[in-house]
């Protein structure tokens, strides 16, 4: 079984690939454009995305993931690891990571810290990365959360 499984959320912008290599859980967030909602990187390639975003005439404003999304991933990632680091969107600009400590609290059986990035993009890309290549090298919780402490 593996020691430490990752969660983030969609503002980390992994791409396919890197989900696939870091082994990371992504939870999305909703996007509200214009007339339409939808999960953020489900519907439209970033490139798409953009594409569109030249052309709006205001700009799309992003929800929060429910506590259910968090509960069907945290749940689904119990069943294959010891305990879940579940970093995300910072807590000041998002109610994202709130949602994640909700669901935690829902499934006590389970180890699992919820962490704020204090970061997004590139910033949030960052620690998951770091998280995610610590967890790969078998190594536990502690050392995963002080790779995201050093990153932060």
């Amino acid at each position: 079984m593996v020691h430490v499984g990752i969660v983030t959320d969609s503002t980390a912008y992994l791409l396919p690939e890197q989900k696939e290599e870091l082994q990371v859980e992504i939870v999305p967030l909703t996007v509200n454009f214009e007339d339409e909602s939808f999960k953020e990187g489900e519907v439209y390639s970033n490139k798409e995305f953009y594409e569109r975003l030249c052309r709006v005439s205001y700009l799309p404003t992003t929800s929060q993931p429910s506590v259910g999304d968090f509960l069907k991933v945290y749940e689904k990632l119990a069943r294959r690891v010891k305990s879940i680091v579940s970093i995300h969107i910072s807590g000041g600009i998002s109610g994202t990571v709130q949602a994640a400590r909700a669901a935690a609290q829902m499934l006590p059986h389970v180890d699992i810290t919820v962490v704020d990035s204090m970061a997004t993009a590139i910033g949030l890309y960052f620690i998951v990365d770091a998280a995610a290549r610590t967890a790969r090298r078998g190594w536990g919780q502690e050392k995963v959360l002080q790779a995201i402490n050093y990153v932060i």
